[in-house]
């Protein structure tokens, strides 16, 4: 009997979420890589990296699309500077070191444990968050409080990401509830070169040519309204034990970044706003933390706990976003999967069979989910 890998969270369907720097902070780690669509080798660091963000938040993954793709921005040439002029693809960075990781290898996650491990010289959280559908625009407040005394150049920015970036003109439609993509349908810009061996991370998507066609690019680098070093002044050179500080941030959201097949901004919720503190001296640059908040947690209408835990290969999460409500399931590895939802009774609300793409996997639910009367429910997804 194959066995079972069981993930249970409790959704608050009521607040916005808050994120606080009252406990103590924890040490998030920015895996930073540089990628291409027409790069066969790329995907199979990228599947590592975004395995790696699904397996525990204490990883926060950026991807930059360089050399002119279809997800580059004007900004490329910057992060790639800012790297000692990247020019070969994959390339992988460890919280800015100055020498590239490669998660291929056994001893990457030994230093990846170790990185963790280090004590959080400064807590990062988001503030006064808004969305305002009107104009679609997000704005908020970072904010950072240092530990512990430190003395150097520190640049304090942000990073928007849009996850599963699949291109413009897909089409979806509802089957059984659940999103069903063409995958002959998207943008061939955003098809992706890979080798055979990363393909069976896709089982659902087509492969031909050499190109896995609807390849959904994890966590693509879409602007740094703060430039990809940050900030600089926000944060005085020399910084005292539990002193804090903050900046303001304003950003809108472009309307293609979600083409909202379905006639729902689902993708909107796929937006994520990585913070981060970077410390510059003449041993190069440093990332002392970051975090990542996505705009899901603030969309209007939308309430959720602003963090989840994996528990063995599945991680499930109820949303509601504009009326319409969603099960979110992140998942290690491609399988069916039983999801369940419980009211706080521990009485099934409704139950689903699904075969799960691994990853990000959003599932439409029947509105009569929700009218269980407590505000709360459980997911459960298992593997089958």
């Amino acid at each position: 009997m194959k066995a079972m890998h069981t993930a249970i969270l409790a959704i608050v369907l009521s607040g916005t979420p808050r994120a606080s720097l009252a406990a103590a902070p924890v040490k998030k780690v920015l895996l930073e890589e540089f990628t291409v669509t027409w790069c066969h080798f790329c995907p199979s660091v990228g599947v590592l990296l975004d395995k790696l963000h699904v397996e525990s938040p204490k990883n926060i993954v950026v991807s930059y699309h360089v050399e002119n793709d279809n997800m580059s921005t004007p900004m490329q040439l910057d992060w790639q500077d800012a790297y000692y002029g990247v020019d070969g693809y994959p390339s992988a960075f460890m919280d800015r070191g100055s020498s590239s990781v490669d998660p291929r290898n056994s001893s990457f996650k030994t230093a990846l444990s170790r990185q963790q491990a280090l004590a959080a010289q400064v807590g990062i959280a988001f503030r006064k968050m808004k969305w305002d559908a009107s104009t679609r625009t997000v704005s908020g407040e970072l904010a950072a409080s240092f530990t512990e005394s430190l003395s150097g150049s520190f640049g304090f920015g942000l990073i928007i990401t849009e996850n599963k970036v699949v291109g413009g003109n897909g089409r979806a439609t509802l089957v059984n509830g659940a999103v069903k993509k063409d995958p002959d349908a998207y943008d061939k810009g955003y098809d992706q070169t890979a080798d055979r061996d990363v393909v069976a991370n896709f089982p659902t998507l087509k492969y031909t040519n050499g190109e896995i066609l609807g390849y959904p690019h994890p966590w693509v680098a879409r602007a740094a309204p703060f430039g990809v070093t940050g900030k600089s002044g926000v944060i005085p050179q020399s910084v005292k034990a539990d002193s804090s500080y903050a900046l303001p941030f304003t950003y809108q959201v472009p309307e293609k970044y979600d083409p909202t097949p379905l006639g729902v901004p689902v993708k909107l919720a796929n937006i994520g706003l990585v913070a981060f503190v970077v410390k510059s001296g003449s041993s190069g640059k440093t990332i002392l933390n970051c975090d990542l908040a996505m705009l899901a947690d603030y969309l209007e209408g939308t309430r959720v706990l602003p963090r989840d835990r994996l528990h063995g290969k599945a991680l499930a999460s109820v949303q509601e976003i504009s009326g319409a409500a969603f099960v979110t399931v992140r998942t290690a590895s491609a399988g069916a999967y039983g999801i369940s939802l419980y009211d706080t009774r521990g009485t099934v609300v409704a139950k689903l069979d699904r075969d799960l793409e691994a990853g990000l996997n959003r599932i439409l639910l029947p509105r009569a989910a929700f009218r269980n009367g407590s505000g709360i429910l459980i997911a459960k997804a298992v593997e089958r």
